[in-house]
């Protein structure tokens, strides 16, 4: 009896593909959470940037708006 090397060759295949796929997946994870810490800390940031902003106004215009406008002279 003959050994089936095309079956073997099949299956050595297959193993590959599930390997793929395993890491393919892992770094799909890893790209979200990538994603996700990039969204909160510009969320962070623009928070941040917004206070700063209020205070600024607060301190010199005395009072914040929430409408944003330009003077007219």
């Amino acid at each position: 009896m003959a050994f089936n090397w095309a079956g073997l060759g099949s299956v050595l295949q297959g193993a590959g593909s599930l390997y793929g796929a395993y890491n393919q997946q892992k770094m799909g994870k890893k790209l979200l959470n990538l994603q996700e810490n990039f969204l909160k800390k510009e969320e962070k940031r623009k928070k941040r940037s917004q206070a700063r902003l209020d205070l600024a106004a607060q301190e010199t215009l005395g009072h914040r708006s929430d409408k944003a406008s330009l003077p007219i002279y």
